[in-house]
């Protein structure tokens, strides 16, 4: 069996994936190694394989099937698409230094996905592992709390990412009163 994500064709470490023969109660669970392969030596047979878990990737609900034949190879690939991720970075729009500020997410007609805070060093926040619900995925994101001294963003934004997609934007805010000292 071999893992591979369905856009770079590459092989998945770390996906796990349950076997059992057709009939039977019992199963293995078995985790995809170095190129998303896991090799097996089973009894001749009928097949189902599912996924259990697969970290960063959309979890399949689909049973595979595969028949074993005696003194034959069998291969069996299945696909994964990558879930997005958004990276937001807050910034002064006049010092481009970084900012702490809370935002809240949702995604487009859809579910809450929560209220998170940049980090005050790096005004970045990361959501990875967004779950997936549609292509394009449509986030929309208000800002709940803005920095001390600077003014809150009152409209909402809409970003879209597309299944496997990194995605980054900036986020600026205004001072209330800025001061601007130019040293010639």
């Amino acid at each position: 069996m071999r893992k591979i994500d369905e856009q770079s064709g590459l092989g998945i470490e770390g996906i796990t994936l349950r076997i059992t023969k057709e009939g039977a109660t019992e199963f293995e669970d078995v985790i995809t190694g170095k190129n998303g392969i896991v090799e097996r030596n089973l009894e001749p047979g009928h097949y189902q394989i599912t996924e259990i878990n697969a970290p960063g990737y959309v979890l399949t609900d689909e049973v595979f099937h595969i028949e074993l034949k005696a003194g034959s190879d069998a291969e069996l690939v299945i696909k994964n698409r990558k879930k997005p991720t958004l990276k937001l970075t807050k910034l002064c729009s006049v010092t481009k230094q970084p900012l702490k500020a809370t935002f809240q997410f949702q995604v487009k007609n859809g579910p809450d996905l929560g209220t998170y805070t940049t980090d005050p060093e790096t005004g970045e926040l990361l959501l990875d592992d967004l779950e997936y619900y549609n292509d394009p995925l449509v986030l929309e994101i208000t800002e709940v709390r803005g920095p001390d001294h600077y003014l809150i963003t009152e409209e909402k934004r809409e970003v879209t990412i597309r299944w496997g997609e990194n995605k980054a934007i900036e986020w600026e805010n205004t001072p209330e009163n800025p001061i601007l000292i130019y040293k010639r």
